[in-house]
Order: structure tokens, then C-alpha cells, then sequence
């Protein structure tokens, strides 16, 4: 995990937890799925094209 996505689950956690957030997990969940969907894109467009 991230200082970010630390930082964000504490606060969602302890800082403010009734604040009604739905589920901080899934915000964890969300961004790393994101991230992992990021980095094949960005690698597919890095990769050399074969003739």
C-alpha cells in the first residue's frame, strides 16, 4: 500500500468514520484495479510494433 492509500484509509477509517462513506475498502479496491488496468495500457503502447 501507498503513503496515499494509508493516509486516505485512515482518514476514512478513524479520522471521519461517520461521515457515511459506504465501504472505504472498496475505494482501495477501485484504485488498484485502476492502477493495474493503467500500467498494461501503458506498457501496450511502449511495446515495439512488429511489422
Amino acid at each position: 500500500m501507498t503513503v496515499d492509500e494509508l493516509r486516505h484509509l485512515f482518514n476514512t477509517l478513524i479520522i471521519e468514520p461517520g461521515r457515511g462513506h459506504t465501504d472505504p475498502l472498496l475505494w482501495s479496491i477501485r484504485r488498484r484495479r485502476h492502477q493495474a488496468r493503467a500500467m498494461t495500457g501503458h506498457y501496450a503502447r511502449q511495446a515495439p510494433i512488429e511489422p
